[in-house]
């Protein structure tokens, strides 16, 4: 009874110790689970256009790809525009600008996408719309391949408008504006679009013939996009799509609070802490455009979370996660030994005096 007792508290300090330090020790998984593996983490999996030009791919990940260039889409934000978001992806931005990689990226968006004609939401006529449709099922959501996702369409959107700004070329700029399209295509007609009565919804994980999840920070990050194309390309469409996907988040952001933590989305799945620090930042940013002061309520209240350790408790209780398991093992063996080294330290050293 007493070594279950010992076993029962090692366990909480490690869970404790999990929960602050899991955001930290996640890239040192990541490294050790591709040693392993020999497979390429998902974040580096394309280090960058220039070195998959001429290769035989069928399929390039656009938000991966378009992330090698954020950075560098950013800055030229910046530098066309007095307004300006706090940013929320601040780990793709730890290099100079490559101008050139970004122009290459948005050849290459631009070359591999799917054009096609809908309608959007509100219009009575077609228009062109460009997708990135994914090539692979995703088995969360049980969705079959092909599928579309608003995240990747904006970070596609966001390298497409930066090369405009960079060039002048109008070429670039229809390209933005028809990735933009699909934002406003209902996920019944092959968009990621989902309506309400408060708003618009962008979701992540589109497809007609599953029931779509509402990820929050997809979402968000989709908001992005609009934002900065109503900043270089003034339109109603941008402005009411940003303003009404805004309130579609002011409304159903209680829905996101669980006991002690966050949801990643309204299926049910809590987030990681990565994506909880993700709510956090982007709650935080676009509190600023938020008069009823809901979103930084809601971004305070997961910040509190992060104070006391209830949240991983919550997560090993009712949805863990191989990672979780493995990081609490460990702290698990290491505090076990510690604990055992300390009890009998006193007769490992008699003996070895002796």
């Amino acid at each position: 009874m007493k070594k279950l007792v010992v076993a029962f508290l090692i366990f909480i300090c490690s869970a404790i110790t999990v929960h602050y330090l899991e955001d930290d020790l996640l890239p040192y998984v990541v490294e050790l689970k591709t040693f392993i593996s020999g497979d390429q983490p998902f974040t580096s999996a394309l280090k960058g256009c220039n070195q998959i030009q001429g290769e035989a791919k069928d399929w390039i990940h656009p938000a991966t790809l378009s992330l090698t260039v954020y950075g560098t889409a950013q800055t030229i934000f910046e530098q066309n525009s007095s307004q300006s978001l706090r940013e929320v992806l601040p780990a793709y931005r730890d290099k100079a600008p490559d101008f050139e990689e970004l122009i290459c990226v948005a050849d290459y968006l631009k070359a591999h996408s799917k054009e096609f004609e809908g309608t959007l939401h509100g219009d009575s006529e077609k228009s062109k719309v460009l997708a990135f449709p994914y090539n692979m099922d995703k088995p969360l959501y049980e969705m079959k391949a092909p599928w579309v996702s608003g995240l990747a369409q904006s970070f596609a959107g966001q390298v497409m408008l930066a090369a405009y700004l960079r060039t002048e070329d109008e070429s670039y700029l229809d390209a933005a504006r028809s990735i933009a399209n699909l934002l406003f295509l209902p996920i019944s007609e092959g968009g990621v679009l989902v309506t309400f009565n408060d708003g618009f919804w962008y979701e992540e994980y589109a497809s007609p013939n599953s029931k779509p999840p509402l990820v929050l920070n997809g979402h968000l990050l989709s908001l992005d996009f609009l934002y900065w194309m109503n900043e270089f390309d003034r339109s109603d469409r941008w402005r009411i799509g940003f303003d009404k996907g805004l309130e579609s988040v002011k409304g159903k952001i209680e829905n996101f609070h669980s006991f002690a933590w966050s949801f990643y989305d309204l299926d049910g799945n809590l987030a990681n802490k990565k994506y909880h620090l993700f709510h956090i930042r982007q709650l935080e940013r676009y509190s600023k455009f938020d008069n009823s002061g809901e979103l930084k309520k809601a971004a305070s209240r997961m910040q509190y979370h992060l104070l006391f350790p209830a949240g991983v408790f919550e997560r090993l209780i009712i949805q863990p996660s191989n990672l979780l398991f493995f990081l609490v093992g460990c702290f698990f063996a290491i505090y076990s030994l510690i604990l055992y080294f300390l009890l009998n330290f006193h007769s490992i050293f008699f003996k070895k005096s002796v």
